[in-house]
């Protein structure tokens, strides 16, 4: 018994460490070999090429992109490519499945400071939710109030939930970031970590 309750201890300890250092390294090599072929390309022949050169042009790619988004014409041409792979059947489900997961992490955290809330679905029940969207419109069924926000429920220790349409009413603000009260609830509230 000693042992197993002293396994487990351990276990939690070195597994979310050796996994967090896992998809690290594994997204480090990723774009490692993604990018290395551009950078060959693009060095002349009489540099060597030095490990993580690719990583840090596809860094520098990226941060550029960014710059370049910010001009209109880069802007609309853009929005023209987005247009084009909606309208795509099939590339249009991925495209948009991987631009919300991207975008979740692409906003600043003011964007998502008040999207915590406690859900009260009757007077001594309530669960913790997150706003994705102030004005559902395309969402409202016809007939449906104006004042319903869209609150994703998330379910703990997998990835699903549901999104619900609630009334502004029944929100209270939680004092959490996403991250923390993404990490709360998919635990189910067990995580053992404390506040500072």
């Amino acid at each position: 018994m000693h042992f197993t309750t002293t396994f487990l201890r351990g276990l939690g300890v070195v597994l979310p460490i050796a996994l967090t250092i896992y998809c690290v390294v594994w997204a480090v090599q990723a774009g490692e070999a993604f990018m290395k072929p551009l950078a060959l390309f693009l060095m002349p022949k009489s540099i060597r090429y030095v490990p993580g050169s690719g990583l840090v042009l596809g860094i520098g790619l990226v941060y550029l992109a960014g710059l370049l988004v910010q001009l209109f014409v880069i802007e609309w041409l853009v929005g023209l490519g987005q247009r084009l792979l909606e309208r795509t059947p099939v590339v249009r489900s991925l495209y948009n499945a991987f631009a919300d997961f991207v975008s979740s992490f692409s906003r600043r955290p003011t964007d998502m400071a008040s999207r915590v809330v406690n859900v009260r679905l009757a007077d001594d029940l309530s669960v913790v939710g997150f706003i994705t969207d102030q004005d559902p419109a395309k969402l409202r069924a016809p007939g449906d109030p104006d004042d319903r926000v869209a609150v994703y429920l998330p379910m703990s220790y997998q990835i699903g939930g549901y999104t619900i349409l609630v009334p502004r009413d029944r929100l209270r603000p939680l004092d959490l970031d996403v991250q923390d009260a993404m990490r709360r609830v998919l635990t189910a509230g067990v995580g053992g970590r404390s506040d500072s």
